[in-house]
């Protein structure tokens, strides 16, 4: 029952339609969703993401009323400020090697739980920014990575050690949006307003690599800040707000201006654009093609997509 009950919140979230593989009906009417999502007890009106707590449950984060578990059984339990989060605005989810449950703040930096008390760690004493907006796990040395307003924080885990990195070491800019891992440990970094870098593991470090950026302006005579077409190659914006390396190695890329599927060399990407295209850009230069098709995405601006591994992105074209 609570795999099917995340399933429903996660629909709600997601601007993308679960792949026939999965056998689950994302059709249900808006009185069942709400039906189902009152059963889980949440009271904040923004989810803000979600993880599997490698148990059969799952941690929620949502914005001023903190985090909620709910284990296999159902049974759940939150988590605020007076259980010993830095503030109950949880934007970031993530469990480290060691099973500690790791949430990035609004204004607070990470507050890290290792089954029985909390820490948290600011600007002071952990990751260069007080906001955070990714928390992701090296899949070869189990460090965390920790994308903020400021930065990325490295904290090795063997070595307990905190390490920052920002412009200066090859990011377009220093407010990064999310971060992805590759499973040979490649580094993958979104940012709010340059695109995407790419940083290549030698080792223990990590040497950037190369940058992905769109175009300044899009359409005849570089009239548009947006493109104007519903697909196409390449970045369709450089304000990213999501990245995700499938299981079968593709990447996909969330943006404000539709969704991104890439090869695993980010050398091949390409986009589709939501329903709400054509009203986007009917009073552009040129506006929509009088023959433009009613995509399978609900919209155009997509913020975070966890069930994106299964998505049938050949269906939209």
């Amino acid at each position: 029952m609570i795999a099917y009950r995340l399933l429903v919140v996660m629909l709600i979230i997601v601007s993308v339609f679960l792949c026939a593989e999965r056998n689950v009906n994302s059709a249900q009417s808006d009185e069942n969703q709400t039906e189902q999502v009152a059963r889980l007890n949440i009271k904040a009106s923004f989810i803000t993401t979600m993880i599997s707590d490698g148990d059969g449950g799952v941690f929620v984060g949502t914005e001023d009323y903190g985090v909620y578990h709910y284990d296999s059984n159902g049974n759940s339990k939150q988590f605020t400020r007076k259980d010993g989060l830095g503030d109950d605005n949880a934007y970031a989810l993530a469990i480290d090697k060691l099973g500690r449950l790791w949430i990035g703040h609004l204004n607070s930096g990470v507050s890290v739980f290792n089954g029985e008390r909390w820490k948290n760690y600011d600007v002071v004493d952990g990751p260069i920014g007080e906001r955070v907006f990714d928390i992701q796990t090296c899949p070869i040395d189990g460090d965390v990575r920790i994308a903020t307003s400021a930065g990325i924080t490295r904290y090795k885990l063997n070595a307990d050690e905190w390490e920052h990195f920002t412009r200066e070491d090859g990011l377009l800019e220093d407010q990064a949006s999310s971060l992805a891992f590759k499973k040979d440990g490649t580094l993958i970094v979104g940012t709010q307003c340059h695109g995407i870098a790419v940083f290549n593991r030698n080792g223990g470090n990590y040497k950037h690599s190369k940058n992905i950026t769109a175009p300044e302006r899009f359409g005849v005579n570089n009239c548009s800040p947006v493109p104007l077409i519903p697909e196409s190659d390449g970045l369709p914006t450089n304000q990213i707000n999501q990245i995700i390396v499938a299981s079968d190695n593709k990447i996909w890329i969330a943006t404000p201006t539709g969704l991104v599927r890439s090869d695993s060399s980010l050398k091949t990407l390409y986009y589709v654009r939501g329903k709400d295209y054509a009203d986007k850009v009917c009073g552009l230069y040129g506006g929509a093609p009088k023959d433009w098709k009613e995509y399978l995405l609900p919209e155009d601006y997509i913020t975070w997509a966890p069930l994106i591994t299964c998505f049938n992105f050949d269906s939209l074209l």
